[in-house]
């Protein structure tokens, strides 16, 4: 039984994405059914910002540099600083969520789509799938550090999931033959 199932996880990627799903889903995506959350860090100025960004999309607008909600519905130049563009297709996605589903479901879309990205990444540096998937796994707790001290920073998942990419696509451009 036990080689079964490693033969399934070294030559099966629909199983390995499947497990990676399964896994996502149980550590990050629970929160999305909560109705409260904790307040800690930067989390009432990302929500601000993904509220104000999809006011804008309800009304059928681009949103703005100047984040209109933000402090106290004085404003702030906050989308400049903060490109807003990485959460647009989540935003989008999610518009009909009440504002904490809303925000841990992007936060659990972040890290559902940076493991699977990061699975196939990790293949293409010539890890076998298992490794790739274990790599995966391993970053986990990495996620739950910053999750379970309420560091749900946007920006920091993007660039967290988006390195290994960056870095295999700088790999590919030195290559003599690319």
């Amino acid at each position: 039984m036990l080689h079964k199932i490693k033969h399934y996880l070294v030559s099966s990627d629909f199983i390995n994405v499947l497990i990676i799903f399964l896994a996502v889903s149980l550590l990050f995506g629970v929160s999305i059914f909560q109705s409260t959350m904790t307040w800690r860090t930067d989390a009432y100025f990302h929500m601000s910002r993904i509220y104000d960004i999809s006011q804008y999309l309800h009304s059928g607008q681009f949103p703005l540099m100047v984040d209109v909600h933000a402090f106290a519905n004085t404003g702030q130049a906050i989308n400049g600083m903060y490109p807003n563009f990485s959460l647009l297709p989540f935003i989008f996605v999610t518009m009909g969520l009440k504002p904490i589903a809303q925000y841990q479901t992007i936060t659990y879309l972040f890290i559902l789509s940076g493991s699977l990205l990061n699975y196939f990444v990790f293949q293409k540096f010539h890890a076998t799938k298992l490794q790739a998937l274990a790599t995966v796994f391993a970053t986990f707790t990495f996620i739950n550090i910053f999750v379970q001290s309420s560091l749900n920073l946007h920006g920091v998942w993007s660039i967290y999931f988006l390195l290994p990419l960056a870095i295999l696509s700088i790999k590919k451009l030195s290559e003599p033959n690319s």
